[in-house]
């Protein structure tokens, strides 16, 4: 189910609301969500980001894995595979 902007809907038992388009991509919006997150680790990735706000690390840590993901695209593309640096 899709909000208009400023409306909120329960979606799996969270209240999402979608807040519009924010992020300056395009064809996506911004949603607010409750979410248990370790504190340790926010922390950190806010330091190594350099973020001004938990929403703003998080937000920049999705770049990163988006951003990762596309650039391993990218070089299978390229060269025809790319190698499993997965830790598990």
């Amino acid at each position: 189910m899709v909000a208009k902007s400023g409306s909120t809907v329960k979606s799996a038992g969270l209240a999402i609301t979608k807040l519009g388009n924010k992020s300056g991509l395009a064809g996506t919006s911004r949603i607010r969500k409750t979410m248990e997150i370790d504190q340790g680790k926010l922390a950190k990735a806010r330091r190594i980001l350099g973020s001004d706000s938990d929403t703003q690390t998080v937000d920049r840590a999705l770049d990163i894995v988006i951003a990762n993901q596309e650039i391993g695209t990218a070089i299978a593309a390229a060269f025809g595979s790319m190698p499993d640096f997965r830790l598990s």
